[in-house]
């Protein structure tokens, strides 16, 4: 995706820990969908917020929009990025949000 001539890749991200589900249900049964804009359903974890084993709880989904900057030469071994791409990464973020 172009923006302000620079060039990114824009990703959405389901963030839901569907691994687990209620008791009787199978992994073919569709926990997660849509209703409108909305994403619905339940969605499980096991682990709290320090990465510890916990007791299963529920957790609500969410999507993450991710914005990656690609250099113009296309290659992304890039060593070290420049204060100017990290602007035109806050911009692009900026954007996005304007829109939502």
């Amino acid at each position: 995706m172009k923006h302000e001539g620079k060039s990114f890749d824009v990703s959405l991200r389901l963030d839901a820990h569907t691994y687990l589900m209620p008791e009787g249900g199978s992994h073919e049964d569709k926990y997660i969908h849509t209703r409108g804009t909305t994403i619905v359903g339940p969605a499980w974890t096991i682990f709290d917020e320090n990465g510890r084993e916990c007791e299963p709880r529920p957790e609500s989904p969410s999507i993450d929009i991710v914005v990656e900057f690609t250099p113009n030469n296309g290659s992304y071994e890039q060593s070290a990025v420049t204060e100017e791409d990290m602007n035109a990464v806050l911009a692009m973020r900026a954007y996005l949000e304007s829109k939502l």
